[in-house]
């Protein structure tokens, strides 16, 4: 995130919204298949970054109402939806 918001300050302001959004709402981006199996991608910025995330176990939260929880969620990878090298990012190992 510290690369991306010294080269693009705008695409970095674009990714901290969509998390703020993803904070909100359990239901943002698409599952993924094959290696990336158990986690979700976001298209950001005008389609030319993607947000990876896997949720994680839910926990209870102590400081929202009584019946809330909160599902933490892991950042994967955020970065180009293509390398400069010409690859994807899907196409970088998972883990």
């Amino acid at each position: 995130m510290d690369l991306i918001k010294r080269q693009d300050r705008k695409a970095y302001g674009e990714i901290q919204k969509f998390f703020r959004e993803l904070e909100k709402s359990d239901d943002l981006g698409y599952p993924l298949h094959g290696e990336w199996a158990g986690r979700r991608a976001a298209h950001v910025y005008n389609d030319r970054y993607r947000v990876i995330w896997q949720e994680l176990s839910e926990i209870e939260d102590y400081t929202g109402a009584e019946d809330d929880t909160v599902v933490p969620v892991e950042v994967v990878r955020v970065g180009l939806k293509t390398s400069t090298a010409g690859g994807t990012i899907y196409e970088q190992p998972a883990d």
